[in-house]
């Protein structure tokens, strides 16, 4: 998987972020939803006969690149999964999706992310001390209406990318 966390201060040609988004962290929830599911959802999703129970990691944060993005804000919610869900040919192809924000949400774009739960923990404790940036590679698409095939985490960026 591709890295830009060195410091090479010479420019990075825009089109290094064709199909990528590189997002600020500015700050983090660990979100937690339990009601009473509605009739339209499948019983095979509900929790124990008939409860929409949703736990995720809640993000904020604002575009850095691309440049023509840059400071729209942006919500990311990350859900964790069980070691049962199938990726691949036979499975989901992608580990997320890029959408338009809700005119009520404040935001230019909403991102929803699967994360093993074997690496929530991790995740929880990065967050919380080093990682500030999230980076996204699109599949297709415009940034903000694209499936998501890889994301990362990093603690820093090239300087060039914050002028």
């Amino acid at each position: 998987m591709p890295t830009d966390t060195d410091n090479d201060p010479a420019p990075i040609d825009p089109a290094f972020f064709e199909n990528r988004v590189l997002i600020e962290v500015l700050s983090w929830d660990w979100a937690l939803h339990v009601g009473m599911a509605p009739a339209s959802m499948p019983p095979e999703r509900r929790f124990q006969g008939g409860l929409l129970y949703t736990r995720g990691l809640e993000i904020s944060g604002r575009v850095v690149a691309p440049g023509v993005r840059r400071g729209q804000a942006v919500r990311v919610w990350i859900t964790p999964v069980a070691p049962d869900l199938d990726f691949g040919p036979k499975g989901l192809r992608e580990v997320g999706q890029c959408r338009p924000g809700r005119e009520t949400s404040g935001t230019s774009f909403e991102v929803s992310l699967l994360l093993p739960c074997d690496a929530l923990s991790g995740a929880i404790t990065c967050l919380s001390t080093v990682w500030k940036y999230l980076h996204l590679w699109t599949t297709d698409g415009p940034p903000d209406h694209a499936a998501i095939s890889d994301f990362a985490f990093s603690s820093a960026i090239p300087e060039t990318l914050l002028t």
